[in-house]
């Protein structure tokens, strides 16, 4: 495992869109072509013959979401399937991942059937705990900056946060997670792409955002664009900021969906609820501030499947439970049943980490604390001790992430056989 950064490159919005996009993928894997995916978001989100996505402004509004800004219109609709592929819930032959999948589990049949034939009945806007909790995993898991983001966020609980100082923080965060990268060392080669990339993004943030004297890494000196000489002459030297707008407004908005952060009027400003809930101005919550004090004092990179769901209590109200992976072995191990046989493959072994990600999100919203790695040990103890050897079997390695398995229908009786009924 190493360390990973999302370039999102555009101002990517409403991770509601996510949830559409792999309602409309082939649950199959099958691949499909840009054209028919783009047209079945049209149908669900525009009017005809409408260039603005009028019916996923109003969904927006419906579902009393934090934020109304919205990006897409018919003519860019298409990124929201690139979208999906820098989270990893879209392949690259435009079919839906593992990951993806298990957000299909989380959100229900219900909900996807309702977003399928476009009534709104489930309006795909309003984020239920489960999917909080599971796209703050995925986003953490596959960009690291958002960490580091979160931390600083913490620091600065009175607010608001707009503009510039959003950008600012967004680069900062991305310059730790740069530090982080190249002071460690024994990382796979595959880092050495990402630092790279990583350090030309902040060269251009640290330019945009008068930086230089704050962080040390500068972009080679490159010839003047034409763009820029075309320009009217006031024009030529003003300061733009389309680089960081379009790593911070992504980061920005996801946390404001998730209710890290939340949009409200200046107090003192008698201020329109559309105006302040359009404008790039927020104000860290008491759940931000609480997650981030759960969160590790140094970064990990396993520390999602390791300490996670301890964070993420942070979303949780009244009393939580601690599952043991000593006492509580039995108990997890039905959960985890459970979780299998909602995303076990129709052929084949099915990945653990699946099944413990789901577990993982399940028991948080039923107020429990199981870490991903707790499925994981036990599965493995399973493996190494030889328990249930005709019930359970397994696949690949030993890893968290290569650890494949099938489980019999039978597993529930066989455990109670093997540690008693009162367990």
């Amino acid at each position: 495992m190493v360390p990973e950064f999302i370039r999102y490159g555009k101002e990517f919005q409403r991770i509601g869109l996510l949830k559409i996009l792999v309602a409309v993928l082939d649950p199959q894997r099958r691949s499909a072509a840009s054209e028919q995916i783009n047209r079945k978001f049209l149908q669900i989100l525009a009017e005809e013959k409408s260039v603005e996505m009028t019916k996923a402004q109003q969904l927006l509004r419906d579902a009393d979401n934090p934020s109304w800004n919205f990006y897409f219109t018919r003519a860019t609709v298409g990124q929201i399937l690139e979208w999906g592929k820098l989270i990893g819930f879209v392949g690259s032959g435009n079919q839906i991942t593992e990951s993806g999948l298990l957000l299909r589990s989380i959100m229900s049949e219900r909900a996807i059937s309702s977003i399928v034939k476009g009534n709104s009945e489930i309006n795909p806007f309003h984020l239920t705990l489960e999917e909080k909790l599971y796209f703050l995993y995925r986003h953490l898991e596959a960009d690291t900056p958002l960490y580091f983001l979160i931390k600083k966020l913490a620091t600065i609980p009175d607010g608001p946060i707009s503009g510039i100082s959003g950008d600012r923080l967004v680069c900062f965060a991305l310059f730790d997670t740069y530090k982080m990268i190249s002071e460690r060392h024994g990382y796979s080669s595959f880092s050495l792409v990402t630092l790279k990339n990583l350090r030309g993004l902040i060269g251009k943030m640290v330019g945009e955002l008068d930086l230089e004297s704050e962080i040390p890494i500068r972009l080679p000196a490159q010839p003047v664009p034409l763009s820029i000489l075309k320009a009217r002459p006031e024009q030529r030297h003003k300061k733009r900021t389309k680089t960081s707008d379009h790593e911070a407004i992504p980061r920005l908005e996801f946390l404001t969906d998730i209710g890290f952060l939340v949009k409200r009027p200046d107090e003192g400003q008698n201020e329109d609820i559309e105006i302040a809930r359009k404008a790039w101005r927020y104000w860290v919550t008491p759940l931000l501030i609480e997650f981030s004090k759960k969160l590790p004092d140094t970064f990990a990179v396993d520390f999602y499947w390791i300490q996670f769901a301890g964070a993420a209590a942070a979303f949780l109200n009244g009393d939580v439970r601690r599952l043991q992976s000593g006492s509580d072995s039995v108990e997890i191990a039905r959960r985890a049943y459970s979780s299998y046989a909602e995303v076990k493959r129709s052929f084949g072994h099915t990945p653990v980490e699946s099944v413990a990600v789901l577990a993982m999100i399940r028991s948080l919203a039923g107020s429990d604390i199981l870490e991903v790695k707790d499925v994981h040990e036990l599965f493995l103890g399973y493996k190494q001790n030889n328990i249930l050897p005709e019930t359970v079997r397994f696949a690949a390695g030993n890893e968290l992430d290569k650890m494949f398995i099938y489980i019999k229908p039978s597993f529930i009786s066989d455990l109670e056989k093997l540690y008693g009924d009162k367990q």
